[in-house]
């Protein structure tokens, strides 16, 4: 019984392996022949007063636990047992003394099973799911106080990988405006005076060559596009004769040439939607689809292109496909198709799958899907996590360095053992 109290007390308090050693002594050392009590509970007394003194609350508890079970458990000799309570009120001065100077290392030692961010998010916030898996430690930069660490998390209901924590919607909203740091970037690219996309844009939209003809459009057909930038690809497809809108909070460049919203129509109006290189910048990729959905007409296509996750170990570009600062959602080809089975449309792939034969670098590391607005979109696949958290093993599995053994301890460990080291050497 006192073994199993000084076992809650060692759990509850993070104290170090000499304060249980120190207990476990007054506790064993014994004599066949049961004299003088008195000896056993004084050798607890002077344990109680010592660990009083070194602070602990939980330490007085476990004295005064061993105060009362000296009576029926610890029969110490004559002989040796003031010599034992000397030994045993030496170990625990220093312990209590270590556990002075080690107090800020005792903290993540508890926190190799239970660490956590103050701001980490419990449910997906693509489709509000809260079945999460962590997949990989993920360092927090430009953060000089309190957590260093946060996690690549993973959503099984539909294949998201997101950082989190998140960045907060007032950070990225002042991020991306035109005074903030990316737009203030792209004030300083230089103006393009001609667009050479046109043969890009028909690659793009050549998976779905049976439901359009991007080079000859409708009369009237309307190409919307979700974070237009400068308006490359608007400028392509307005040469092709279609009329040209976009939208970007951040990057107003391409408004001296197309038409500008301020939000995505309610109503359909759109034949063709493109998110380019957008949504891995934001949080809400389910609810941008879904806008874009209500805002096409039947059978209108919105295009999707993102950094690719399920070629990770291919490609080994880590920080393009997901980091905490920009990119701050990641994808698969699995997690797109089900986001485009959520949201109402029908997936047309536009990528090769991800182990098929090819090592070109720009095709690897990104991911394009065309969705189509029908009455019944497919099915979503049944494990859209899967192929992220095998992309995940693998590429930290030939991860050279170091730090190798770290691979199969849990992702919490791992994040703390990161941020022990981090943290001394910031300090």
């Amino acid at each position: 019984m006192l073994h199993r109290a000084v076992s809650l007390w060692l759990a509850r308090t993070g104290r170090t392996r000499l304060d249980y050693n120190a207990a476990a002594v007054a506790a064993t050392v014994s004599s066949p022949d049961g004299s003088t009590l008195v000896r056993a509970r004084s050798l607890i007394r002077v344990m109680t007063r010592v660990v009083i003194r070194a602070g602990s609350r939980s330490g007085k508890y476990v004295a005064k636990r061993a105060l009362r079970l000296a009576g029926r458990t610890a029969k110490l000799a004559d002989t040796g047992a003031r010599h034992a309570a000397r030994t045993v009120a030496r170990r625990i001065v220093v312990a209590a003394r270590r556990a002075d100077k080690l107090r800020p290392d005792l903290h993540y030692v508890t926190d190799l099973v239970h660490y956590h961010h103050a701001d980490e998010l419990r449910t997906c916030p693509a489709c509000q799911s809260p079945r999460l898996t962590l997949l990989a430690p993920m360092p927090l930069n430009g953060r000089p106080r309190g957590r260093r660490f946060g996690f690549v998390t993973g959503c099984r209901r539909c294949g998201l990988l997101f950082a989190n924590p998140l960045p907060t919607p007032e950070h990225l909203h002042a991020f991306y405006t035109p005074e903030g740091e990316w737009g203030a970037a792209r004030e300083q690219e230089p103006a393009r005076t001609k667009s050479s996309a046109g043969p890009y844009v028909r690659e793009l939209f050549a998976p779905a060559g049976q439901w359009i003809d991007v080079e000859r459009p409708n009369p009237g057909a309307v190409v919307f596009e979700f974070g237009c930038g400068d308006g490359e690809l608007l400028d392509a497809l307005q040469g092709f004769g279609w009329a040209t809108c976009g939208l970007d909070p951040g990057d107003k460049r391409a408004f001296l040439r197309h038409r500008e919203l301020t939000e995505i129509p309610g109503e359909p109006v759109f034949d063709v939607a493109i998110v380019h290189h957008v949504l891995e910048h934001v949080g809400t990729p389910l609810t941008i689809l879904q806008a874009l959905h209500r805002a096409l007409k039947p059978g209108g296509l919105v295009l999707v292109s993102v950094p690719r996750v399920d070629t990770l170990h291919r490609h080994r570009d880590f920080r393009y496909c997901i980091n905490p600062r920009t990119h701050i959602v990641a994808y698969t080809r699995d997690c797109m198709a089900t986001l485009f089975a959520l949201a109402g449309f029908d997936a047309i792939d536009g990528s090769p799958a991800p182990d098929a034969p090819g090592d070109e670098w720009f095709v690897l590391r990104r991911l394009r899907m065309i969705g189509r607005k029908t009455g019944a979109p497919a099915a979503a696949p049944a494990h859209p996590l899967r192929a992220a958290r095998r992309a995940i093993a693998a590429y930290h599995a030939e991860q050279p360095g170091g730090d190798a053994w770290r691979v199969p301890l849990p992702v919490r460990t791992r994040a703390a053992l990161a941020d022990l080291q981090r943290s001394r050497r910031v300090s």
